[in-house]
């Protein structure tokens, strides 16, 4: 295992992943090598994007790293297997971390022409994204799939969700999640912060202690608990089902010409309501 810098620039090909000399120490890397993309870099990474697909250590995109990886047209993403990825880029990244169920640790990201995000991303297997700032995109362009088991949104950063992701669990302190696809094994676990569904984003639970969750589309969802915050399901007119609703605290809209909620359940601690019509 080494630690290698990326720093670009050769007359062999300045942007190659695949030149020895844009890197330092020399020598492209291999096995579990840890990767640093820093201040030190002068180019942009633009071709021979799949060269580290199977290199497994770290991946480190510090805030001085001023250059671009991967790109927009096709879109073209740089392929690798880090066993943890720690993110701290102010320029445009698209990023396939490939089988690795690592965790990625995203401090912030700077923004980009593809959606607005700083970091676009594609996993099959990614174990869990913390995240505190920026935007990060997951598999949103056609016919792109990724896998997320866990998600943290702990501060104001904006998380989009595509079609073709499938997420197990979700806890937000803060930020946004926006996701139009889900399964029946989801869980949002809401805090602070925003959360919204729709097209086909079901869900299996939806706790809420804070925050707002704006449940659109056509998805069921199976459990809502509410200890506070707010949970609004007007912002679609397509019928679906809650199936158990329990309120302690918060504010719940709906429209039971769309919306069905099949069990109403009683709290078990005194709890007064408020009924307002729309």
């Amino acid at each position: 295992m080494a630690n290698k810098t990326w720093i670009g620039g050769s007359t062999a090909g300045a942007n190659s992943l695949n030149v020895a000399a844009n890197w330092s120490p020399s020598g492209v890397p291999t096995g579990s090598d840890n990767l640093y993309f820093t201040h030190r870099s002068t180019s942009s990474v633009l071709n021979d994007l799949t060269t580290l697909s199977t290199v497994n250590g770290e991946l480190h995109i510090e805030s001085g790293y001023h250059q671009l990886i991967g790109s927009s047209t096709g879109p073209n993403y740089f392929e690798m297997k880090p066993s943890a990825v720690y993110f701290n880029g102010v320029r445009e990244v698209f990023l396939d971390v490939k089988a690795s169920t690592g965790v990625l640790h995203i401090t912030n990201t700077g923004g980009g022409s593809f959606r607005a995000a700083g970091l676009n991303l594609k996993g099959s297997a990614i174990g869990r994204i913390n995240m505190q700032n920026g935007v990060v995109a997951v598999a949103v362009n056609p016919g792109e799939t990724a896998t997320v088991a866990e998600i943290e949104m702990t501060s104001a950063g904006r998380l989009m969700l595509g079609s073709g992701v499938t997420w197990t669990n979700a806890s937000l302190y803060g930020g946004s999640v926006s996701a139009v696809a889900a399964t029946t094994n989801t869980v949002v676990n809401l805090y602070g912060g925003t959360f919204s569904g729709s097209e086909s984003a079901k869900l299996k639970e939806l706790n809420t202690h804070g925050g707002n969750a704006f449940i659109g589309g056509g998805g069921n969802i199976k459990n809502i608990t509410m200890r506070g915050g707010n949970v609004d399901t007007t912002v679609s007119g397509q019928n679906r089902t809650v199936t158990n609703l329990r309120v302690y605290q918060g504010t719940f809209s709906y429209d039971p010409n769309v919306l069905t909620v099949t069990n109403f359940l009683h709290a078990d601690t005194p709890v007064s309501f408020s009924v307002i019509k729309k």
